[in-house]
């Protein structure tokens, strides 16, 4: 069997995120929260989910839980 390697490049133009200016006062009210996912059948099930409020950060991992839908409450 003969074998190939093809290898495919796109070259796409993207924008950067600009600076923002240094002097703006910081505000308490946000919060940051990032939720890691895996992809079963077809179907997205959140297994991790952390989260900031400028102060106190929280992590949680689905196998601490009875189930995705209890982690996420």
């Amino acid at each position: 069997m003969d074998s190939k390697l093809i290898l495919k490049k796109i070259i796409r133009k993207c924008n950067y995120m600009k600076k923002i200016n240094r002097h703006v006062t910081r505000s308490e009210k946000y919060l940051i929260m990032d939720l890691e996912t895996r992809t079963i059948n077809g179907v997205m099930n959140p297994i991790s989910v952390s989260w900031y409020d400028g102060k106190n950060s929280h992590s949680y991992y689905v196998i601490d839980f009875i189930s995705s839908d209890e982690m996420l409450e």
